[in-house]
């Protein structure tokens, strides 16, 4: 069956209700359970005027499992969309719930979750149930891209066109409600719904944004399996962390500044970078805190006063949603929750693959993430 799903805290009437998708973990965190939708049903676009409420962190979200059952989880994260009047496009079309572990069985029952993730195959047979179709509904992805604007309401507007680069199409159709449910291939969960009309449906692919958000897949067994190691932490030295605030702010803002293009992996990965730097060893003219080594002279550019993207370095706040999913990197590293990818590479430098630096000559990447190559033997 559906679930059904709103922001109760700034949509109280359901306006802009759709449907759960699926249930993950953090990899990173395995404890950490979400719950996905599409952004635009729980944070939908808010007309640029006072008095309109906005969505923020911590807002309830309800979970309407039917017959009168409800659940309760606080928006997390959410991707902000872009609006196409602003010559912007969008990657994503996603939030994130936190739940209570204790609530995860009852919506995994809800949702009959698949057992695993795949991609969409070109040609395939793709369903998904809303809570306004209700009935299971059946189609075929035949690989092709929407290409298309679509129009979203918005509080307190009459609404606005978003355009999607990496959306892609099936010949179902989807009512108005259906926003964020589950396109799965009968046995897997591949993709979740955007959009639709009376003939065709705009879907995302899930596993990509899975990666991007560093999101695992689970069910039923998952779920009641005893956490692996990778949820433990490893404090780091509190010399390198003598003030937590200024540290997390700067390493945030590093690595948007030096990675926002990146997926969780490559943000994990620059930040591996900086940490270790700060516990090098040998060389110590990188600093010996997070702030120091980040704001190292010419070290990471985006920390140049004469660079051009370090005005919006210092502007920058977690209304943008690239920042706010820097900041989780950056409270995983200070958290020590690092350690294990942070220790695979033992990573000191990286360089946008766009370019050659002189300093590469006779070396060998250790690690190739994203758009970085990664080294671990630079004097």
């Amino acid at each position: 069956m559906a679930v059904r799903v709103w922001n109760q805290t700034i949509d109280p009437d359901c306006m802009f209700a759709g449907t759960l998708t699926c249930l993950a973990r953090m990899a990173n965190d395995p404890a950490h359970l979400v719950a996905l939708t599409a952004a635009h049903v729980v944070a939908p676009l808010v007309r640029e005027r006072d008095r309109v409420p906005r969505p923020q962190v911590g807002n309830d979200i309800v979970f309407d499992l039917g017959n009168r059952e409800h659940l309760m989880g606080k928006l997390w994260f959410w991707a902000d969309l872009q609006r196409q009047a602003d010559q912007f496009s969008n990657d994503a079309d996603l939030a994130l719930i936190d739940i209570d572990a204790a609530h995860a069985p009852l919506l995994l029952n809800a949702l009959a979750q698949p057992n695993v993730l795949a991609h969409p195959e070109r040609g395939e047979s793709l369903q998904f149930t809303g809570v306004a179709s209700a009935a299971t509904l059946r189609g075929t992805f035949e690989g092709g891209r929407w290409g298309e604007s679509i129009f979203y309401g918005e509080l307190g507007g009459p609404g606005a066109s978003v355009l999607f680069t990496n959306a892609l199409v099936a010949n179902i159709s989807a009512l108005e409600g259906d926003s964020g449910s589950l396109m799965t291939n009968s046995v897997a969960g591949v993709g979740l719904l955007i959009a639709g009309d009376n003939v065709r449906c705009q879907f995302l692919a899930l596993a990509p944004l899975f990666q991007m958000y560093g999101l695992e897949w689970i069910n039923a067994s998952t779920l009641s399996a005893p956490l692996s190691a990778a949820s433990a932490s490893v404090p780091l030295p509190g010399s390198i962390v003598p003030d937590r605030a200024l540290a997390l702010d700067t390493l945030a803002r590093t690595l948007w500044g030096e990675a926002r293009g990146e997926s969780l992996l490559g943000l994990r990965a620059v930040a591996g970078v900086v940490i270790n730097r700060t516990t090098h060893p040998r060389i110590r003219w990188w600093g010996r805190t997070i702030v120091g080594v980040c704001r190292a002279g010419k070290q990471f550019s985006c920390w140049n006063a004469d660079d051009g993207n370090y005005p919006r370095l210092m502007r920058v706040t977690t209304a943008d949603d690239k920042f706010r999913l820097c900041l989780q990197v950056a409270t995983e590293a200070l958290d020590g929750r690092l350690e294990a990818e942070r220790m695979q590479h033992n990573a000191t430098h990286y360089h946008n693959k766009t370019v050659t630096p002189y300093w590469i000559k006779g070396k060998l990447p250790c690690a190739d993430i994203g758009g970085h190559l990664f080294y671990n033997n630079i004097d």
